[in-house]
């Protein structure tokens, strides 16, 4: 497993062996991947809808008592992908 933290919040914990296809991830030169990985799952499951992106994230190797070490520190900013649809106002018989 690894951690990362959101804005300076708490650590967050999230499986390690995230698959991309049927080939498990390098995690030596993938983390910006994984990067985006942990911000679906913040965004998801713990009210990060909710957060002003981009934010800032720092990917920590797992530990129980926080304090495993430090692999990645960059920002992860949200695309907002709109969706549409359409209806008629105009019933037809």
């Amino acid at each position: 497993m690894i951690q990362y933290e959101v804005n300076g919040g708490g650590r967050i914990s999230i499986k390690e062996d995230v698959r991309l296809g049927d080939n498990l991830i390098n995690f030596e030169y993938d983390f910006e991947y994984i990067a985006v990985r942990c911000a679906e799952d913040y965004h998801s499951a713990h009210d990060g809808w909710q957060t002003s992106w981009p934010v800032d994230m720092v990917i920590y190797e797992h530990s129980d008592n926080d304090d495993g070490k430090e692999l990645w520190r960059g920002h992860v900013d949200r695309e907002n992908c709109p969706v549409f649809s359409a209806y008629s106002d105009v019933r037809t018989v």
